[in-house]
């Protein structure tokens, strides 16, 4: 019994531990677009931040004064838009006006007596003239320049013909005799026209009795105060 216990010891086969496992070596997994994954972003120091946050109040400024600038540019457009518009509506109104405008050439006084030859239209419509007036209404003579001149500048209208029928000057005096105050009939020889209309700075010449372009003249222009200075 004993023999064959130590032919059975004999005869059995020598147990040998298996190697150990050798650990997998772990990799890092691939990122989702297919490369490794980017390291995290250091957290910026306090120097950093302070040079940042410098940046960010520079662009700041840059961008409000391009904003001052962009809102100063647009009040201008429309300062000049409105003052052109008015300036453009202003003329605009004046051309409806009835009659030529000419240049104001002031409202110096001339002493009495004393003449001036640069008026800029015939009869005249503004310029240096005497200190006093004449007579508002009808004249069967020619009123000096110097002196209708004053008249217009009160707020006249003078009407005044050369070369035209009875009846015809019968017609204007019938117009000029519907105002009490600042209009006056007169002749004037030395007229290229047959009538015209003189107020401040403004002519209407006609070669025809019109009484309703003569009565527009007279109710647009007439008792319009043009003193400048003080003068009288």
């Amino acid at each position: 019994m004993a023999k064959a216990k130590k032919k059975q010891r004999r005869g059995a086969t020598k147990y040998t531990r298996p190697p150990a496992a050798v650990k997998a070596t772990q990799s890092t997994p691939p990122s989702p677009t297919g490369g490794t994954k980017a390291p995290p972003t250091p957290t910026p120091g306090v120097a950093e931040r302070s040079r940042l946050r410098r940046e960010e109040l520079r662009a700041r400024r840059r961008q409000q004064s391009r904003n001052r600038l962009l809102a100063t540019l647009g009040i201008v457009v429309i300062l000049v838009v409105v003052v052109g518009g008015l300036l453009w509506y202003r003329e605009y109104q004046e051309s409806l006006k009835p009659g030529i405008r000419f240049p104001d050439q002031g409202n110096r006084h001339l002493s009495e007596g004393e003449t001036f030859d640069g008026y800029n239209s015939t009869p005249p419509t503004s310029g240096p003239h005497y200190n006093r007036l004449a007579n508002w209404g009808i004249h069967d003579q020619p009123i000096p320049n110097e002196l209708q001149v004053h008249n217009l500048e009160d707020g006249g209208v003078l009407i005044q013909y050369n070369g035209i029928p009875q009846d015809v000057i019968d017609k204007l005096k019938d117009v000029a005799g519907r105002y009490d105050s600042h209009v006056i009939l007169a002749p004037y020889p030395d007229m290229e026209h047959k009538v015209t209309l003189t107020a401040w700075t403004r002519l209407l010449a006609l070669e025809e009795f019109d009484e309703q372009r003569i009565v527009q003249f007279i109710e647009t222009y007439r008792g319009i105060d043009h003193h400048k200075g003080g003068q009288g």
